[in-house]
């Protein structure tokens, strides 16, 4: 196939992807090798959409692709590394984990080249635990075929291209994808026109496993149950499988993506080629199984029967493996009841089992807990330097290295974490003693629009510690005719300098003081009750932490670690705001190629509502469909970055909903009532243009047989003149029938009088313009 989008060799992408060659190219895309020279020039993918492609559907691809691996976090699964435009404008673009065989490839000869472990087995299964996950999060990848599974150098395959995928929570508008699918893979019903579903991946997924079974290529219409048994040599078992998934009938498939992993996690697992390890016992190994009483003598042999059969034997059962931690050269390896340790002996291919001990079993199972599950063929060596040539051992061991640098890494975070957590409710613990403390006395107050600012009596005690944005009261110090001190609640502390105190006003409070009513001098105090509403979110904070509960569990590692955080090299942005300080504009860009988190503080006035205005602006500008929340402890915060957003982006603001209790938002604006407004007299002009649309033609279908046959039976001569009255009876026959639902419109609606009026004027016209004409 052609490449319908060349990109020369060697092109810079977003700064960072460095074009090498295309190693693909489809119906709607190309993909290329490029290295990522901003992460030690590892190799990756990039996916360009094909220009030729009108950018409703490019736009489409791009969305849905982007939407789908966002979603979808799976080790059979391409991940996504990055995505945004070629150039400002130009064609879209991803960037995904580079894999260098195709199944597609490894299918179509036996000269192809193939992985070192190329398994079937293990890949029907891997597959199927892949389409389980996306069906978990409700995606339908709808274009399952052999040249969407890419393959690693060690044989593990992995589900990519989710470009006509079908996310079933978003609402489906706009252009449509469902007519792209691929002959011989899709489903029955996708082929007839009808609605992919679970059960359409399921057909597909089929089809890939008879292709890869039988070595044959399916046929156009697709492969039928009665292909299994005339083509595939497989146990029962999995052809049974195969013929309820290639089912015709959508609803004879009868299982789930999640069941048929299930079942074919327990059927492959016995036909997966496995490595084969070998075991060379010494004198030592062999003197500790006799002590045990499972020999009776020094017999090598024997002691080789007892630590295969402890190990599975035939069963090929999973066994657990670790490296020591006082001898990282030490391999661990726990069996049924007995523990080997061993050291590998590359020079002779094997484990050299050095040392066996007999365990209790509630120990040998506490071990396990936190070592490797592993399969293989276990070996006994005929004598401590004979073991086979073998290739597994490496494998082994840079598995077991990979083991236990996550092991470690989890270790490490969980005491992180365990320390994060109680500084948290240390310092929450404080708060709550804080809240409860005294007041700070002030002798005058001045306001500006969003502030105001207290001056003390006298400088605040070095203990007073109050929490950053504590919710504040202001408490006259002499009592009303009450008989109480008259409190007024302000806002949220901003910052002690000096005797100068700063508090953010919560227009929710001072509203209700027209003009505000604040004491001009007395005290500032915590508002216990909204300090108190505020430590108890932070202690379900807390909770939700230490539960793993939260909306997004990786976050909880960046923010014990920040030096996990990532981020994403960016090219020169254009700013909305050109004012911008060098300075701020700096802290956008480093907050835009955060990928996930980006902590800007700064004292009042210092224009942190102008940054984070950008950041939003800027986010979207690189990603249209991105959803961003802005919260803050201080209400009039959110109102203010709001219309700086809306102000920065000139006339076409981006849409925005502001959430919240009406009595805790100043004015009407961005409020739910206002969008849902907005969104109403949106659909009623899209509607009524389409609704116009449909009425003309109605009448259009009505009206125009009619004239044909009367201009039949007219004649030459006459047919002509009447065809022409008709035509003008059509048009005012038309404006009739409109006039009429105007009508019928007017009698329901607002100024009914006038309106009525103005209809009834011209349903009179109408109707005498139409006499006159029948009148001739």
């Amino acid at each position: 196939m052609l490449d319908r989008f060349p990109v020369p060799q060697g092109k810079l992408i977003s700064d960072r992807y460095r074009l090498q060659e295309r190693i693909g190219c489809g119906r709607m895309s190309s993909v290329y090798r490029a290295s990522d020279e901003a992460a030690s020039n590892v190799s990756v993918a990039v996916k360009i959409l094909d220009t030729s492609h009108p950018d409703e559907i490019k736009q489409e691809l791009f969305k849905r692709e982007t939407a789908a691996l966002k979603r979808l976090n799976h080790p059979h699964i391409v991940g996504l590394r990055d995505s945004g435009l070629l150039d400002d404008g130009g064609p879209f673009f991803l960037v995904l984990d580079y894999l260098p065989y195709s199944l597609d490839a490894c299918l179509q000869d036996d000269s192809t080249p193939r992985p070192e472990n190329f398994d079937p087995h293990r890949i029907m299964r891997e597959l199927a635990q892949a389409l389980a996950h996306a069906h978990s999060q409700n995606i339908i990848h709808r274009d399952i075929k052999p040249s969407n599974i890419l393959l690693d150098d060690a044989g593990r395959s992995r589900l990519s291209d989710f470009g006509i995928s079908k996310l079933l929570t978003n609402l489906s508008i706009g252009q449509t994808l469902a007519g792209f699918w691929s002959p011989g893979y899709a489903a029955p019903e996708q082929q007839a026109g009808q609605t992919a579903n679970f059960k359409s991946d399921l057909y597909s997924l089929g089809a890939v496993f008879y292709h890869l079974l039988s070595g044959r290529v399916p046929p156009t219409e697709g492969p039928r149950p009665a292909a299994v048994g005339n083509y595939i040599v497989a146990p029962a078992d999995i052809r049974a499988i195969l013929e309820t998934m290639l089912n015709e009938n959508p609803d004879e498939r009868k299982f789930t993506a999640s069941e048929l992993s299930a079942s074919l996690e327990s059927i492959t697992r016995q036909k997966e080629i496995l490595p084969t390890q070998y075991l060379i016992l010494t004198n030592t190994a062999i003197r500790r199984i006799r002590e045990t009483g499972r020999i009776r003598s020094d017999d090598r042999d024997a002691a080789g029967d007892v630590i295969i059969n402890n190990l599975g034997g035939s069963e090929l059962n999973e066994v657990y493996i670790q490296q020591s931690r006082r001898d990282p050269d030490v391999i661990r390896i726990l069996g049924d009841s007995l523990l080997l340790l061993c050291k590998p002996d590359e020079e002779n291919n094997g484990l050299l089992v050095i040392d066996v001990q007999a365990l209790y079993q509630a120990e040998l199972e506490r071990q396990k807990e936190n070592a490797m599950p592993y399969r293989a063929y276990w070996k006994a060596a005929p004598s401590s330097d004979s073991a086979p040539h073998n290739n597994a051992l490496s494998g082994l061991i840079e598995q077991l290295r990979n083991a236990e640098r996550s092991n470690t890494a989890e270790r490490e975070n969980r005491r992180s974490r365990r320390d994060f957590i109680e500084r948290w409710q240390s310092a929450l613990s404080r708060q709550e003693q804080r809240i409860s403390e005294n007041g700070l006395q002030y002798d005058e107050v001045e306001e500006t629009e969003d502030y105001c600012q207290f001056t003390l009596s006298e400088p605040p005690p070095d203990n007073l510690n109050w929490p950053e944005e504590v919710p504040l009261a202001a408490t006259a110090l002499s009592p009303t005719t009450t008989g109480r001190p008259r409190s007024v609640p302000v806002g949220n502390l901003a910052e002690i300098r000096g005797q100068i105190l700063t508090v953010a006003k919560e227009s929710r409070f001072l509203s209700r003081h027209n003009p505000p009513d604040l004491p001009a001098s007395g005290l500032l105090m915590p508002n216990r009750v909204e300090a108190a509403s505020a430590l108890r979110r932070q202690q379900n904070a807390v909770h939700e932490f230490r539960s793993g509960s939260m909306t997004n569990p990786a976050l909880a590692n960046i923010i014990v670690d920040p030096g996990q955080a990532t981020h994403t090299p960016l090219p020169s942005l254009k700013y909305y705001q050109e004012w911008l300080s060098d300075d701020k504009k700096e802290a956008v860009r480093k907050a835009v190629s955060s990928n996930e988190l980006f902590l800007i503080q700064g004292p009042p006035g210092t224009g942190k509502t102008a940054v984070i205005a950008e950041i939003a602006l800027q986010i979207l500008r690189r990603n249209p469909d991105a959803r961003i929340l802005l919260s803050s402890q201080s209400n009039i915060a959110v109102d203010h970055a709001l219309a700086q957003i809306a102000k920065a982006a000139g006339e076409t603001p981006p849409s925005m909903i502001r959430l919240g209790r009406p009595e805790k938002i100043s004015g009407e604006s961005w409020t739910i009532q206002g969008r849902a407004d907005d969104l109403r007299r949106d659909v009623q002009e899209k509607c009524g243009v389409v609704l116009e649309e449909l009425a003309r033609a109605e009448r259009q279908a009505g009206v125009t047989p009619q004239i044909a046959d009367v201009a039949a039976d007219a004649g030459s001569e006459t047919g002509g003149g009447i065809a022409i009255k008709i035509e003008t009876a059509k048009e005012l026959v038309a404006e009739l029938r409109e006039y009429e639902r105007n009508h019928e419109l007017a009698q329901r609606g607002r100024n009914r009088a006038i309106l009525l009026a103005y209809v009834n004027a011209n349903l009179e016209d109408i109707q005498a313009r139409l006499k006159s004409l029948f009148n001739d």
